[in-house]
């Protein structure tokens, strides 16, 4: 499409006034057209559909065009030419509402009949609302238009392939405040003429020069916090970015304003003006930093209203007050300013606790990545609505490469990047197979679903533990960053939202931009309101390399904001209500990872002298330049200056203030996918030598001469220095130290003698202990004093410490040579083999480990294994044989193993473990075909049932009871449990997805729910020893059902628990009346078989359901006799598994 700019001049009749025209010219070739059901749809590249419900869906363009500056834009008109007619009828479908994500029941907005039999040429106005909004001073006119002209009732239609846009403005009172936010920043300059479609008006305006009180970043706290986030302050120095924390009740007593929100704002937008900040930290949950809830109104199917919706874009864009009437209402229509002007991100601690958690989450993310895993999003998408079905994965595959669907172009994530895509349009998936996809590391998670403040992506508000999320701590694998689309799981004005618990924890979430009201989408279709936000956000990321989450997030707002005034006079609000309800809950400065960090190779002076105002640096990366890097030079802990990579490599470092005093600077080098790399630069005053540390070289000879510093050795030292001043030094001595507490020197001193400029010179001699109690990769730094005729220069080293890290690993019962199932059962002889690893960067010391157990049911009771030397980043099986079951173990007896690893003589521990095991199993697999087996009770509106209709293995699982609304179904069972353990089940739902759930409870705390579709599937829970209660509801809420609106549970392995003699009833179908006497029997009982219609297959089993002894040959309806010698007591099923359900009745042999 070609555009063509004009800039018009024109002087009113009123002597007084004067108005400007700004007029913009779009090309428009032939339409795209698509089948839509039975209707048609006319698009052309970079239109959206719009359109009021019910009436057409017509394809607009966005005006987004700079004005004059201090002017407001005041009229609009629309001349099209070349007008094309289409051949052909055409019936354009009608618009839908937007809906919120998480709202059922959803009807479908009919045809307007009144408009649709019109044969009036629709719409009667090509353009749409008319507003200006100012982006850290520019003024924008927005609007959207449509070159088509559609006869309804013919189906007749139009485009004109030339629209001339033809805007009026004049300088206004708003105008000119406006300007007084013009920055010079050239980032923000970047970013405020990024989405101008006449850049060339940029050039009437003026930039305002830089300040030396310039600083970026504004932290806003309560005092007691301000020490802690200084080391916020302290995380953004290396990459050139000053700091200040303003306390809130500095804010509080000083700023003038109606509240504290306004108070805050105020304060932002002064220090903004008179300082240039850039970004802000709201550091601190809504009783710290309060928020500002603005008012949206959507219609909908039905009106949706809000008037407290928590929007941190209040303290983002600073244009007007946002309350022009001065009514209850902030954010009306009108009153708004939809083109930020600053970066916002809240941190939303409560305490301490939570702030540490943060800092450490920020800094670990962007200092410390786990490498490999950079590149590997995951993109988790629902079902969002049936008829039309809409999936929340066609909503995530737009932001994967280039995109020109809906009215704009984004490029999101490059292909070749390892996704992993849960999407439920393929695949039903559930929160398991979530949180172990993360724990895999996953950098970024994109999800489209439902949501609520305690629930997203299928995870309730207790999932979210650092138990649940182990693997992504930060070392194991990084914290991810998590966007969705979800509703109010970003409402931090709770406490607290799932969103907050999130990035609270020590684990999960570095950052969090989510919804504090709904999210909102348009069925059927690829866009929507969420949608467009999410969009442009992965575009600021990877198109425009505006990787700072908060600096993204504003940018996918600068992008949108010429939709949010929708066609036609009329807004629907829904894109409005998710401009200001989507926030950002993290540091907002953090940057994220879009690729793995780039190598840089750096050529910079490694000398300067006292007073020098600026030098060159030039970074490149593979050889090729490295553009839009950042270079800081630090010393003291203070940013003297900073320049900016440019086409070529190359950035000047301007020095401001001058450096005066002589001494060690860095010079840090980050960015953009890079992490920081620091280089020491010495700052000397003219003609003046300046020793400093060169290289060094570990000689262990005394050790295992690998050249490596290990726990326990004795290090001889060889140290290169080097004289980098611009004379040379005379009679140099050399003094190491370092203040570790695993370190001591021997010999920390040596002579250097004469040591040219410009030269280097090496000496043996220095000599330290490694203690063997060093951690394995310590880092310890050694400091270089190098002294010459009284001068004393200091630089330093670091030498990596190397030591075995000791850990068992799993126990393994090896049970070949009896029913080799991996458990120990009474009556067996087996193996026991434990792994022990060792994942340090040193080889162990011998290792002998000892097993030993207290049950009297096991034989023997102590045994050894080894020694062994484990080497390094390797793994070694200590194996334990011939251990007995005793036949007489009773079932569920806990039997517990305690292993032990120790080195020398006398020996010294290195780790002990308990390892606990089960005696045989108890298993419910309802193959019973009743409920017997175990002391179920039912409770609620109606009882399980036994079904073969569906089951995980085998032949029969339990079943919800048949209910209504409003109703549920309950099956629970209460034990003893004889040790700390787990129950294991399979689960299997088919229900209303996010209304109707199944969901487990021990002793009534919920342990997890599941709803909708959802196959079978396993899950585990850890039990602690004492009552349990372990208890199944089915439940339904209110209206609507949804597939077979039941819930199935099978083969549950309980833990060890407390079984009881019970009763020695016949069981359900025994219908045929088999019975069994003497009960309880020892020795021998005798059983009747019963009245059946096939022969008796008569099976003994223990409570497990494993198989004891068969007895064959058996007719029906005859009394035989059943030998039990040989079979330890206890309580045992005679089952008749001829039968279909099997008969079963309880047997005691004593």
């Amino acid at each position: 499409m070609k555009r063509t700019f004009t800039f018009l001049l024109i002087f009113l009749f009123a002597a007084t006034l004067s108005a400007q025209v700004t007029e913009f010219t779009y090309h428009f070739d032939q339409p795209e057209t698509s089948v839509f059901g039975s209707n048609q749809i006319i698009n052309f590249p970079n239109t959206m559909l719009q359109g009021k419900p019910g009436e057409p869906m017509m394809p607009y363009h966005a005006v987004n065009l700079l004005i004059p500056p201090g002017h407001e834009a005041i009229s609009i008109s629309v001349t099209g030419t070349g007008e094309v007619f289409l051949t052909g009828n055409y019936k354009l479908p009608p618009a839908q509402f937007s809906r919120p994500i998480s709202i059922p029941g959803f009807i479908a907005q009919p045809e307007n009949e009144e408009v649709y039999n019109s044969s009036d040429i629709y719409p009667s106005k090509l353009h749409g609302n008319l507003s200006t909004h100012y982006m850290n001073g520019y003024a924008y006119a927005q609007s959207v238009f449509t070159p088509v002209r559609y006869i309804p009732a013919e189906g007749k239609i139009s485009f004109f392939s030339e629209i001339t846009i033809r805007i009026e403005t004049r300088e206004t009172t708003r105008g000119r405040e406006a300007l007084k936010n013009l920055s010079s920043s050239a980032a923000l300059q970047r970013s405020a003429l990024k989405n101008a479609q006449n850049p060339e008006m940029a050039s009437v305006y003026s930039s305002p020069r830089a300040s030396a009180t310039d600083y970026q970043i504004l932290i806003i706290t309560p005092q007691p916090f301000t020490a802690t986030l200084n080391q916020l302050a302290q995380l953004y120095l290396p990459a050139g970015l000053k700091s200040q924390i303003a306390t809130i009740e500095f804010i509080q007593a000083n700023i003038a304003g109606l509240d504290l929100p306004e108070k805050i704002r105020n304060y932002i937008i002064q220090q903004y003006q008179q300082n240039g900040i850039e970004h802000v930290v709201l550091a601190g949950d809504v009783e710290h930093v309060p928020y500002r809830g603005f008012y949206c109104s959507v219609q909908s199917s039905s009106v949706y209203t809000d008037t407290n919706i928590p929007s941190d874009l209040y303290y983002s864009a600073l244009d007007g007050n946002w309350n022009t009437n001065g009514n209850s209402l902030w954010g009306e229509i009108g009153e708004d300013d939809l083109l930020p002007e600053v970066s916002v991100g809240r941190m939303s601690f409560s305490n301490a606790t939570e702030l540490a958690a943060m800092l450490n989450k920020t800094t670990k993310y962007q200092n410390e990545p786990v490498l490999g895993e950079l590149r590997n999003p995951l993109l988790a998408g629902e079902n969002l609505y049936y008829n039309p079905d809409t999936w929340g994965s066609d909503y995530l595959e737009l932001l994967i490469g280039t995109h020109n669907e809906n009215g704009y172009t984004t490029t999101g994530i490059p292909e070749n990047h390892n996704f992993v895509k849960l999407y439920d349009e393929i695949e039903l998936w559930d929160k398991y197979s979530l949180m172990a996809t993360i724990n895999a590391g996953r950098n970024f998670i994109h999800h489209v679903g439902h949501a609520n403040q305690d629930y997203v992506m299928k995870l309730n508000m207790w999932d979210i533990t650092n138990s649940n999320f182990s693997g992504v701590n930060g070392t194991t694998h990084n914290f991810p960053v998590v966007y969705t689309h979800g509703c109010i799981c970003g409402a931090f004005d709770v406490s607290d939202c799932i969103g907050e618990k999130m990035v609270s924890i020590e684990n999960f979430a570095a950052a969090f931009v989510g919804n504090s009201r709904y999210g909102w989408f348009n069925e059927g279709q690829t866009e929507g309101p969420s949608a467009h936000l999410h969009r442009e956000f992965t575009d600021a990321l990877f198109a425009d390399s505006l990787n700072r989450i908060g600096r993204a997030h504003m940018e996918s707002k600068a992008a949108t904001a010429p939709w949010v005034n929708a066609p036609g006079q009329w807004e629907e609000g829904a894109l409005r209500w998710c401009f200001y309800d989507c926030n950002v809950l993290g540091d907002p400065m953090m940057p994220i990872w879009t690729n793995e960090p780039i190598p840089v190779a750096t050529a910079y002076p490694a000398t300067i002298t006292t007073g020098t105002p600026q030098f060159e640096v030039t970074v490149t990366t593979g050889g090729q330049p490295a553009k839009g890097l950042t270079a800081a030079l630090l010393m003291n802990g203070t940013l003297f200056g900073k320049g900016i990579t440019g086409n070529n490599g190359t950035a000047t470092v301007v020095i401001d203030p001058l450096i005066t005093t002589p001494g060690n600077a860095q010079l840090v080098i980050s960015g953009y996918n890079c992490l920081p790399v620091y280089y020491p630069i010495a700052v000397v005053s003219g003609n003046s030598p300046y020793v400093v540390y060169f290289s060094h070289q570990i000689i262990d000879n005394q050790g295992n001469n690998n050249g490596l510093a290990d726990y326990g050795e004795t290090i001889d030292l060889s140290l290169t220095v080097e004289n980098i001043g611009l004379a040379d030094a005379t009679d140099v001595t050399v003094t190491i130290s370092t203040t570790d507490q695993y370190i001591t020197f021997t010999d920390n001193e040596e002579s250097y003698g004469l040591i040219a400029a410009g030269e280097n010179k090496t000496t043996e001699g220095f000599t330290f202990e490694v203690s063997p109690d060093v951690p394995d990769n310590r880092l310890v730094e050694f400091t270089v004093s190098a002294e010459s005729e009284g001068e004393i220069w200091i630089s330093s080293f670091t030498i990596n410490m190397h030591a075995p890290v000791i850990s068992a690993g799993s126990a393994v019962v090896d049970d070949a040579s009896g029913n080799n199932n991996h458990i120990p059962d009474p009556g067996e002889i087996f193996n026991l083999n434990i792994s022990v690893l060792n994942t340090g960067h040193s080889n162990s010391l011998p290792l002998t480990g000892t097993l030993s157990c207290n049950s009297s049911y096991v034989t023997p009771n102590f045994m050894e294994a080894g020694p062994y030397v484990i080497d390094l980043l390797s793994e070694t099986m200590f194996e334990f044989q011939n251990i007995e079951l005793l036949q007489d173990t009773p079932h569920g007896t806990p039997i517990i193993f305690t292993f032990s690893v120790t080195t020398g003589e006398p020996p010294i521990m290195i780790l002990e473990q308990e390892y606990a095991f089960v005696a045989g199993q108890i298993i419910e697999d309802f193959e019973s075909g009743n409920f017997l087996m175990h002391p179920w009770l039912h409770s609620g509106h109606a009882n399980w049932t036994v079904t073969d209709a569906s089951s995980f293995e085998q032949n029969y699982s339990a079943r919800s009871g048949i209910i209504g609304h409003n109703q549920l179904s309950q099956l629970e069972v209460n034990y003893k449990v004889l040790a700390d353990d787990s129950i294991s089940f399979y689960l299997k739902a088919s229900s209303e997805a996010g209304y109707d759930f199944l969901m487990f409870y021990i002793n009534d705390v919920k342990k997890g729910q599941w709803s909708g579709e959802q196959d079978w599937m396993r899950v585990s829970y850890p039990v602690s020893e004492g009552n349990q209660t372990f208890k199944w509801t089915y439940s339904k809420d209110m209206s609507a059902t949804g597939g077979q609106d039941a819930a199935w549970i099978d083969y549950i392995i309980f833990p060890p628990v407390e079984i009881g003699v019970g009763n020695v009833e016949i069981l359900l179908n025994n219908t045929k009346g088999m019975y069994v006497f003497p009960n309880p029997a020892k020795g021998t009982a005798m059983l009747y078989t019963g009245k059946t219609e096939k022969n008796a297959v008569i099976q003994l089993t223990d409570i497990s359901g494993r198989l004891i002894k068969s007895f064959d040959g058996i007719s029906t309806d005859q009394f035989i006799t059943l030998d039990l010698s040989g079979i330890r007591a206890g309580i045992y099923f005679i089952r008749n598994a001829g039968q279909i359900p099997a008969q079963a009745i309880k047997i005691i042999i004593q």
